[in-house]
This record gives structure tokens, C-alpha cells and sequence, in this order.
């Protein structure tokens, strides 16, 4: 996707972008689900790297 932005006012005005919603509204609407994702994916880091280092190697010989 691009966007390309530009300030066109004839009167010299401040630039105001507003692209979507305000950054507050939008944090606490989906701030929970990033924590809890986080969380999940850690939990599962740490119980994978746990499961890595008690694996013993395989002793079959060929």
C-alpha cells in the first residue's frame, strides 16, 4: 500500500493528519489482547525451552 500525504492549505495552517481513531481509544481497546498474547507466548517459550534441555539424546546406534 502506499499513501502519499501532503499539506495543501492555502492558508498556511497547521498540518492536522487524523488517519484513524486516537491512539488512546485505540490502546485500550486492544491492549488486553497483546498482554494476554504475550503472556500465552512466553509461557509456551519457556515450557518449549524447558522440554528442549530435559530431552536426552538418542543412543541408537546404527
Amino acid at each position: 500500500m502506499l499513501r502519499i500525504f501532503t499539506n495543501i492549505n492555502p492558508a498556511n495552517g497547521p498540518r492536522i493528519w487524523q488517519l484513524g481513531e486516537p491512539f488512546e481509544p485505540f490502546m485500550r481497546r486492544f491492549l488486553p489482547a497483546v498482554r494476554l498474547s504475550n503472556q500465552v507466548g512466553f509461557s509456551l517459550f519457556l515450557l518449549t525451552s524447558a522440554l528442549l534441555t530435559e530431552q536426552k539424546p538418542n543412543t541408537t546406534s546404527t
